[in-house]
């Protein structure tokens, strides 16, 4: 018999026990849990601890008490009543569980107690032992009703909201089927990640501030500090494909804050460059990588909708990312499927565009001192824009590429990106080249759209995207003071003045409901999303995706006939 193994575990690492959750879409499997006989014959365990639990589980009155958890391995519901629970051996019996304690053997086989002083069950259900946790470490031990010893655990010194575990034996560590998806494992000196001041983590300074009542969210994750790591990664079937040094850093903006499985951005060393893009311009050779969570959005549950789309439109050249999705080892834990994903860099805009970044002016790309200044004079003149003159309608044919605008439109309102043209233009990149070049098409002056990222979308299909444009004021004077603010959606105001715009921008509407937005395109006979061929999104993704397109968008403002050929968004079943 193996016996458990304790081991230090952060309390941001997602629990082994979503694997469940993930395994039909990503071709991963736990093996079976052991019976009571891989725990020594013990049936109820001591499953974990924090010992300092600032930001983490609240009771009902919203308190975040130090809390010790317990795990069921019989298969069958136990009564705990009687038991003692302790934190000092010499008084096994130093808190009781009342009567009506039980603990459940299927499914939900956890149970929870508060380690904050108080006595008994709470509100909402939940158990207090009347005893609190030493932060220095101690002993905690579980007893039966006859004295029996049935678990014990000594923990140690432990920082603000990090929990101590059990990892069970090799039988139960994660596997990988061979086959399903590429694995790339990432590596760094253990504290440049999770330790005092590592990249990872919140860091000391961040609970401190709690302690003493900040509501401030700044952690050392917020940083832009590089470390060094080594990254190795696997084909399908298990061999080597490449290997080498990269700096590491946490990517992404909100994602940042609440999500357990961090944006990681890698920039290769030695001059080194990766394949495992290569279906992406340039793809075949990039130095420059993002590792992006699958479950990145601490607001809305994004898990797979910004993968598919971001591959599904990547040939409407609107700024999305081509992407694989891989499982991820990090530190050689499992840390879940991500997608590695090009990076939004100025090499982006070469790749695809043709524009060196000397040329390039994007605001939050290039250097700022140039690129704001750009943006505010393209926001100002978009402010006072009159598209019913002639002299409108030149600066527009100049300074817009009203084409591309309107791709970006489009996919703006299918998707429902609320972290997009829902949120005041939040999320949105605009970029222009400085150079003049006839033979380069994207290369003549004029600003274009991207969309940033996709996670945000598939939110709410009620929406109606032409009244929230049109009905809401977007102008420079009203939204100079808001933080994400953008000319974006103030753009598309100023646009549908023009009689031919609305034609023009009705004509292509209907053409992409028609072809790329089609039900037969984007779903399968059975109602579920349609991957291309083109794609590299493994096909058991494909199984997650569940949709329905209900209903249709009001149309009395544009010409949009028939108003029934044009749908809603579709609605992904997560």
């Amino acid at each position: 018999m193996t016996p458990p193994v304790y081991k230090r575990v952060l309390a941001v690492l997602l629990p082994l026990v979503l694997l469940g959750a993930l395994g039909a879409a990503v071709a991963l499997h736990l093996a079976r849990a052991p019976g009571p006989d891989g725990y020594a014959g013990h049936t109820v365990l001591i499953n974990e601890v924090c010992a300092k639990n600032l930001t983490g589980l609240t009771d009902a009155d919203g308190n975040t008490g130090d809390w010790v958890e317990l795990i069921n391995v019989s298969g069958e519901d136990m009564v705990l009543d009687g038991w003692g629970l302790s934190d000092d051996p010499d008084r096994p019996f130093r808190w009781t569980f009342p009567e009506g304690t039980i603990i459940g053997g299927g499914a939900n086989n956890i149970l929870v107690i508060f380690a904050d002083g108080q006595d008994g069950f709470d509100t909402a259900g939940s158990l207090h032992a009347k005893f609190s946790l030493a932060r220095t470490g101690e002993t905690l031990v579980l007893t039966s009703p006859d004295g029996t010893t049935v678990d014990e655990l000594e923990y140690p010194s432990m920082e603000y909201d990090l929990t101590y575990g059990r990892l069970a034996g090799s039988a139960d560590r994660v596997g990988v089927e061979s086959g399903s998806l590429p694995v790339v494992s990432l590596t760094c000196e253990a504290d440049d990640l999770f330790g005092p001041e590592g990249i990872y983590v919140a860091g000391q300074t961040y609970y401190t501030m709690r302690k003493y009542g900040s509501e401030n969210p700044q952690g050392n994750f917020n940083g832009s500090e590089k470390v060094d790591g080594r990254l190795q990664t696997l084909s399908p079937d298990g061999s080597e494909a490449w290997q080498g040094e990269t700096t590491v850093r946490i990517s992404g903006g909100w994602s940042r804050q609440g999500v357990k499985q961090k944006n990681l951005h890698l920039k290769l060393q030695d001059d080194a460059t990766s394949d495992i893009l290569e279906e992406a311009p340039g793809g075949d050779a990039l130095d420059t990588l993002v590792l992006r969570g699958m479950g990145n959005g601490t607001v809305y549950p994004a898990l797979h909708q910004d993968a598919f789309l971001s591959n599904y439109l990547y040939d409407l050249d609107i700024g999305c990312q081509y992407n694989v999705p891989v499982t991820l080892f990090l530190q050689d834990e499992y840390w879940g499927v991500y997608t590695i994903r090009e990076s939004k860099n100025a090499d982006f805009y070469e790749r695809h565009y043709g524009i060196r970044e000397k040329d390039l002016i994007c605001p939050g790309t290039t250097d700022d001192e140039t690129a704001q200044p750009e943006k505010s004079a393209f926001g100002l003149g978009v402010d006072a824009l009159d598209v019913t003159t002639e002299e409108g309608k030149a600066w527009v044919a100049a300074n817009v590429d009203v084409e591309e605008y309107i791709r970006y439109t489009i996919a703006q309102m299918y998707t429902y990106n609320a972290d997009g043209m829902y949120n005041g233009g939040n999320n949105s990149i605009l970029w222009k080249s400085a150079a003049i070049d006839e033979s380069n098409p994207y290369a003549d002056g004029r600003w274009r759209f991207l969309l940033n990222d996709l996670d945000a979308t598939l939110i709410d299909y009620e929406v109606d995207p032409f009244a929230y444009l049109l009905e809401n004021d977007f102008s420079f004077a009203n939204c100079e003071n808001s933080p994400w603010y953008s000319v974006i959606d103030n753009l598309f105001q100023k646009l549908w003045q023009d009689p031919d715009f609305r034609q023009r921008f009705a004509e292509e509407f209907r053409a992409e409901m028609a072809t790329t937005y089609a039900p037969e395109n984007i779903c399968t006979p059975s109602g579920r999303v349609y991957l291309p061929s083109a794609t590299v999104l493994s096909p058991s993704i494909k199984r997650t995706f569940t949709v329905t397109l209900p209903g249709y968008l009001r149309t009395a403002a544009v010409s949009l006939a028939p108003a029934a050929a044009v749908k809603s968004p579709v609605w992904v079943r997560m």
